[in-house]
């Protein structure tokens, strides 16, 4: 028997109840029907998301390169391994003659150095007879070596003459700039070399003598250095007022009271005497003038002096001024130290001692203590925030590279009572105390760095004197183990 159809019956909507389903569907909170009509429909815009997200993805990766380009070729690591400097010294220097001194930079690095220059900068009275290869014409002391491949050198030769007493210390300073290949920023290395004048290469004596005829003056000379002493002068300092009778070997006429004797070359162990009579036209209770003498040589332009028979009693030709000597200026650290090494966070003295030992009052000095040290990050290795001093000095300081910052301490006579008028044969001392900076500020510092100090005096009468040069060893050492990662 089939089976029954079953039938079911579909509801039915009027276009009347569609509508108003719709209304209900799509009505506003207010109760507005929006215009189906004006409703826009938007494309998809996918290639421009596309788009959007590759350059953002562009940019992140070259982020991410340039920052391990820093991170793993910093720049500071470059420029302390791209090259190498040494300055090579000569085994002995004597006063005033010829020595040669070679700078080699090596670039040690993989890359090559596109271009580079040589700064030096040599102690107070050394004059460069001649440089190989020839230095800037426009600037002074200053190299162009233009580039150096990797694994390779360039040197510098340069012959001087120091002129300085036997004992004296100094520095000499090499400023190396090199740009390495690929690289828009300029690079700088300073490297120090301490130097010491080692020997006098003369013995030297003047000999005076008053006799019933006149006087007699006796300069005896000899070369005791290993070295052939260039042709010069002796200069005898003998007054005015004298008249000369005899001399030997013969020379020129006496003008504004000094005599000159040429003297030719002296190889090692050659000496001679020179022997000069005549009389003083002196005045009743009149006493005659101490003579002085000295062998100079020429240099360039320049004069050096090798040898003096009185220099605690330099003479100096400029008439009737007054004559203080280098000597009589003395600078010392920590009570009678000339030489001295420190560590971060030390600190130290310094005195500064003048004696007039003339018959003249000098009037309005002015007395410059000048500090030449390794900076970092624009500072020097000492904090003068923390300076104490005699008196109220002015306290200037002058960036001269990254690497190398000078500051002067100088007192004057507006601020200095002592300075105003120092009365013959009187004194004055200067003192104060100067701080080194923390391990953590000196951990970039090169280890065992070099800093020079120094004094220069001045008044209006025009005495100019420059202290022996002290110098100061940083042993930094402690800040690379003390101070903390950057």
């Amino acid at each position: 028997m089939p089976k029954a159809q079953r039938t079911i019956k579909q509801p039915h909507y009027s276009d009347k109840k569609i509508e108003s389903t719709l209304e209900e569907i799509y009505q506003e909170d207010d109760g507005t029907i929006p215009d189906m009509k004006n409703i826009e429909h938007r494309k998809k815009r996918t290639g421009l998301v596309i788009f959007i997200f590759i350059l953002m993805f562009l940019g992140a990766a070259a982020g991410a390169a340039w920052l391990g380009f820093f991170i793993f070729n910093p720049a500071d690591k470059l420029s302390e391994q791209q090259v190498d400097v040494s300055i090579n010294l000569p085994t002995k220097i004597s006063n005033g003659l010829e020595n040669e001194y070679t700078i080699t930079i090596k670039n040690t690095g993989s890359k090559k150095v596109d271009s580079s220059d040589v700064e030096l900068k040599m102690p107070e009275g050394f004059i460069i007879a001649s440089a190989d290869p020839k230095m800037d014409p426009e600037k002074k002391n200053v190299w162009q070596l233009g580039s150096i491949d990797s694994g390779t050198n360039k040197m510098i030769r340069v012959t001087g003459n120091w002129g300085a007493p036997k004992g004296t210390h100094d520095s000499i300073r090499a400023l190396v700039s090199f740009k390495p290949q690929n690289f828009n920023a300029e690079f700088q290395k300073t490297v120090i070399a301490d130097v010491t004048v080692t020997e006098t290469p003369l013995e030297f004596s003047l000999q005076t003598q008053t006799t019933d005829v006149g006087t007699d003056h006796t300069v005896a000379y000899k070369n005791v250095s290993s070295q052939t002493i260039p042709a010069g002068t002796i200069k005898l300092l003998i007054g005015k007022n004298f008249k000369p009778i005899k001399t030997l070997p013969n020379s020129g006429a006496l003008q504004d009271g000094s005599i000159s004797f040429p003297i030719p070359e002296l190889k090692p162990s050659t000496q001679g005497t020179i022997k000069f009579s005549g009389t003083y036209d002196l005045k009743p209770n009149e006493i005659a003038p101490k003579a002085t003498a000295t062998f100079e040589i020429k240099v360039g332009e320049a004069v050096l002096v090798l040898a003096d028979s009185n220099p605690s009693q330099q003479a100096k030709q400029e008439a009737q001024k007054p004559v203080a000597v280098a000597n009589t200026l003395l600078l010392t650290l920590n009570t009678d130290k000339t030489e001295l090494t420190v560590q971060p966070s030390d600190s130290f003295t310094f005195e500064i001692k003048f004696t007039n030992e003339t018959d003249t009052p000098l009037s309005k000095s002015t007395v410059i203590l000048t500090a030449d040290t390794p900076s970092i990050k624009n500072k020097s290795i000492f904090d003068y925030t923390r300076l104490n001093t005699t008196g109220d000095p002015d306290v200037f300081g002058k960036q001269l590279s990254p690497t190398h910052r000078l500051a002067t301490i100088t007192w004057t006579a507006d601020k200095q009572k002592d300075l105003v008028s120092i009365a013959p044969h009187a004194s004055i001392l200067l003192s104060g105390h100067i701080y080194v900076r923390t391990a953590a500020e000196l951990a970039a510092v090169p280890l065992n760095s070099v800093a020079k100090l120094v004094v220069k005096l001045s008044n209006d009468d025009g005495v100019v004197l420059v202290s022996q040069p002290i110098l100061i060893k940083l042993d930094s050492s402690a800040s690379t183990e003390t101070a903390p990662a950057a």
